[in-house]
C-alpha cells in the first residue's frame, strides 16, 4: 500500500512540476547586489594577507571564495578590457574594448567606417608584383589615393571591421541598462575612482553616480550615502588606490599592503552601513578586481598578473565554500543580475555562478 502511495505523490509531483521554467541556483535570491571592483588586487597577493584584514575575511568565513587561479582576468590584463568584461558579460573580443585607450567614438558608425577605409594605410606593408596569386586570392599592387591610404582590391573582398556583438551602439550594453530592460523601475548607483567608467554611465541610465577621480575615500563616503539615502537595488563601485599604489611603489610592496588595509577598512564601512540599513541580509555582495601584477607594472601572462579574487556573500551562498570552477569576469553580469530575479543581457557571455549557492 506504501508503495502505490509513494508512487502516486510521485506522478502528483511530475504533473505540478511539467511545463515549469527553470531558473539557475540563487534566482531571485537578494533584494540588493553590491559588485566592488579593486583595482590591481591581485589573488596572490591578497592571500598573503587575508590574516591581516578581517572584512576580507569575513568573505572567506561567511561566503563563498574562488581558490587562487579559479578566477582570471581577460587578456591583456589591464584595466579597460577587465572592467568592460565586469560591466558587460563580453570579451574584449566581443566588446571591441580591447586597450585603455577605447572611446565610445570608436564604436561609433563614423569611426567603423574611417577604419574599414584606411585598413591598408601603408604602402610598405605588402610588396608584390601586379596581379600575384597567393592560394586562391589575387591582390593587385596597391596605388595611393588623395589621401595617402592604400587602395588594395582583394578578390574575394577585403574584409570589413569587425562589429562588436552588440552591434554598432557606441557604448556596450552595461548590466544596469540590461537590468532595467527587464525593470524599468530598477535603482541604481554608481560610483568609481577611474574616470573612465564613466563611459558606462549617464542620467538615463543610472540613478546615482559620482566620479571620486582617484579618491577612494570619497567613493565610500558616497555610496553609504547613496545606500542609506536611496536604497539602489544594483550598485557597482570601483576602488582605484591599491593600483595607482603598486605603479609607484610596486604590487606586494609595503606601501601595497598599507593600502591593501585601508581598503578593507572600506569593505567594513561598506557592511557596516548594509547592517544599519537592514540590507545586509538581503545584498549579494561580489569583490573581484581587473588583474595583479608584478614589480610595477602588470599586463604578462603568468599568476602575479593574470589572478584575481572572486568573493561571495550574502543571501543563499555557501558559508566558508571554497569555489573551484573556473571563473571569468564575464560571469558577475549574469549573477547579479541572476539573483535579481533578472535573465542575463542579451549580449553577455558569461554564466550565473551556480557554485556559490547551496544546491
Amino acid at each position: 500500500m506504501s508503495y502505490l502511495f509513494l508512487f502516486f505523490a510521485f506522478v502528483r509531483l511530475l504533473i505540478q512540476t511539467r511545463g515549469r521554467p527553470t531558473v539557475p541556483y540563487g534566482f531571485r535570491s537578494a533584494k540588493h547586489v553590491l559588485v566592488i571592483g579593486i583595482d590591481g588586487l591581485g589573488a596572490v597577493y591578497l592571500n598573503n594577507a587575508t590574516h591581516l584584514l578581517p572584512n576580507f575575511s569575513l568573505f572567506y568565513k561567511n561566503g563563498s571564495a574562488a581558490l587562487t587561479g579559479i578566477a582570471r582576468s581577460e587578456m591583456i590584463a589591464v584595466s579597460a578590457p577587465n572592467w568592460a568584461a565586469a560591466i558587460t558579460g563580453m570579451s574584449p573580443s566581443q566588446s571591441g574594448i580591447i586597450d585603455n585607450s577605447w572611446t565610445p567614438s570608436e564604436g561609433s558608425k563614423e569611426r567603423n567606417e574611417e577604419m574599414r577605409k584606411c585598413s591598408m594605410c601603408s604602402n610598405n606593408s605588402l610588396e608584390i608584383t601586379p596581379s600575384e596569386s597567393i592560394g586562391d586570392v589575387t591582390v593587385t599592387v596597391p596605388s595611393l589615393n588623395i589621401n595617402g591610404c592604400a587602395t588594395v582590391t582583394y578578390e574575394p573582398s577585403a574584409p570589413t571591421e569587425l562589429h562588436r556583438i552588440s552591434s554598432l551602439a557606441t557604448t556596450p550594453e552595461p548590466m544596469w541598462v540590461s537590468a532595467r530592460k527587464q525593470n524599468p523601475l530598477l535603482k541604481v548607483a554608481v560610483v568609481y575612482s577611474w574616470a573612465w567608467i564613466r563611459h558606462f554611465v549617464s542620467s538615463q541610465t543610472v540613478d546615482w553616480s559620482h566620479n571620486c577621480k582617484g579618491n577612494d575615500k570619497e567613493c565610500i563616503e558616497k555610496l553609504i550615502e547613496f545606500i542609506s539615502e536611496g536604497s539602489p537595488q544594483l550598485s557597482f563601485l570601483h576602488l582605484d588606490s591599491i593600483d595607482s599604489t603598486a605603479h609607484l611603489h610596486g604590487f606586494g610592496s609595503q606601501q601595497y599592503y598599507t593600502v591593501l588595509k585601508k581598503v578593507d577598512s572600506y569593505i567594513g564601512q561598506l557592511l557596516e552601513a548594509l547592517q544599519e540599513s537592514n540590507k545586509l541580509n538581503t545584498t549579494l555582495i561580489m569583490i573581484t578586481s581587473d588583474h595583479g601584477g608584478y614589480r610595477k607594472y602588470h599586463g604578462h601572462f603568468n599568476e602575479e598578473n593574470i589572478f584575481i579574487p572572486a568573493l561571495f556573500l550574502g543571501p543563499g551562498v555557501r558559508r566558508g565554500a571554497s569555489l573551484t570552477n573556473f571563473i571569468s569576469l564575464i560571469d558577475f553580469g549574469p549573477t547579479a543580475l541572476n539573483a535579481l530575479g533578472l535573465k542575463p543581457g542579451v549580449h553577455m557571455r558569461g554564466h550565473v555562478i551556480k557554485e556559490i549557492y547551496a544546491h
